[in-house]
């Protein structure tokens, strides 16, 4: 398998490594070990399964291809929210009314557990820009908030509607008549967090290598053994939490979804009254067109964007320009911007967008799919595939576990994926478009 170092066209992001507060540094695989778990893949998935099997006791070793963190963990914007990628309804056909119900539960708790953690382990650093607002690209858009605003507001979540003079003052703009704010949700630094998961499994014992690519994996008797350059380490259960980087370690993994890039670009610092006037009273915005669209607010007066761009090679960055145009449409007063960074990683994305946690044999699973929600779900996968190794009882993961099942075609899925998102990006535009062009009512 090539190192996850090497997947990437860019380093990793300035504007998260330079507020780095965390160690990066582990000695590679140097001799042949034992171990109860075997835990490939450093990034928040694998330092959660680790975490949480050497917090029960048990030894753990944690492989890693790269450096710590350097994948598709640590180049994520950076929002925990309480969501999967699909609505509730949605969730509930999908799964059905009793695991479905459960799904839901347990993603909401995923800001709780992220929030712990970072607490409970004193990573700091890691979390900036407290309150989510989701507002509607089209008001055709709106009664959907309306109805998953009231969704949780009836279970008690900390959820509301905003609308005139409460809105603008959160936002700092007339962009949107409406918009749901979730409470719950917040802003984060993901390669900060993810070292800081990786540093706490340390702390509790797990015996961590960077710089060790596994190359194969497999089990005679009862235990597994994966090798590696510079040695092998034999456990009785193993759990790949790669990823979208599993690159040639297991062609069952890589098979089981579509990878595709997510791009991200960070402005230079703005003046003091104009990064003042963005996002006054929220950390993050985001609205409901179906590709990125995120605004974060980071340290030193920059603003943090997610973006479009190339979906299936490594060789281009970011859209800026698609960026800019939104930066305008939403605060005209950020003129002629600079840019500081721009950086992509890889997105494992699965037909039917939810995650999953699929046996590989025995003792093995593996645990992919987040579809670009993976900073809390990942955080929960983590938790949930350490229990499942462990056999813990009454312990129920927010995601059924399945045999794999490679998808058939999967040459094709990369292209159909790409399709896929140039169709999001143009139904967006006509949907923009023609309400732009509608006349729109006296009272808006």
């Amino acid at each position: 398998m090539a190192g996850a170092a090497y997947l990437d066209p860019t380093g990793l992001p300035s504007a998260y490594a330079d507020l780095c507060r965390e160690d990066t540094q582990t000695a590679p695989l140097a001799e042949d070990i034992q171990a109860d778990h075997i835990v490939i893949g450093a990034g928040i998935t694998g330092s959660s399964a680790a975490l949480h099997l050497a917090k029960a006791g048990h030894s753990v070793v944690q492989l890693e291809a790269g450096a710590l963190s350097c994948g598709g963990s640590g180049r994520a914007f950076g929002l925990v929210v309480p969501y999967g990628k699909h609505g509730e309804a949605k969730i509930l056909r999908h799964f059905g009314a009793e695991q479905g119900a459960h799904h839901i539960d347990v993603l909401s708790q995923g800001p709780d557990l992220v929030r712990r953690l970072i607490a409970d382990h004193d990573i700091q650093g890691a979390k900036h820009g407290d309150g989510w607002v989701l507002a509607p690209h089209v008001q055709a858009s709106a009664e959907g908030l309306r109805k998953r605003a009231g969704y949780w507001q009836n279970r008690g979540a900390d959820v509301e509607i905003l609308t005139g003079a409460a809105l603008h003052e959160t936002l700092g703009t007339d962009r949107y008549d409406m918009a749901m704010k979730d409470n719950r949700a917040f802003g984060i630094n993901p390669y900060n967090y993810a070292l800081g998961l990786a540093r706490a499994a340390r702390d509790a014992g797990v015996r961590q290598f960077s710089n060790t690519p596994a190359s194969r994996f497999h089990k005679t008797g009862d235990r597994w053994t994966v090798e590696t350059p510079g040695g092998t380490v034999t456990a009785n259960r193993l759990l790949v939490c790669t990823n979208a980087y599993a690159g040639s370690l297991s062609s069952r993994v890589t098979r089981s979804f579509v990878r595709v890039r997510g791009h991200q670009a960070v402005t230079e610092p703005l003046s003091d009254n104009v990064f003042a006037s963005v996002l006054p009273g929220a950390g993050v915005v985001t609205d409901t067109r179906h590709t990125w669209s995120g605004i974060k607010k980071l340290p030193g007066n920059r603003l943090h964007l997610s973006a479009g761009g190339s979906t299936l090679t490594a060789q281009s960055g970011a859209d800026l320009r698609s960026v800019i145009n939104r930066l305008k449409e939403m605060y005209p007063q950020i003129a002629d911007v600079g840019w500081q960074s721009d950086w992509s990683g890889w997105v494992a994305m699965t037909p039917d967008q939810f995650a999953r946690i699929q046996r590989l044999g025995d003792g093995a699973w593996a645990g992919f799919g987040h579809n670009g929600r993976g900073l809390a779900g990942a955080t929960l996968m983590g938790r949930d595939m350490a229990h499942i190794a462990m056999e813990t009882p009454d312990h129920r993961p927010y995601v059924p576990v399945k045999d794999i099942r490679p998808l058939p075609f999967h040459a094709f899925g990369r292209y159909t994926a790409a399709a896929m998102i140039q169709w999001y990006r143009m139904t967006d535009a006509l949907a923009l478009r023609k309400e732009l062009n509608a006349p729109r009512s006296p009272d808006r």
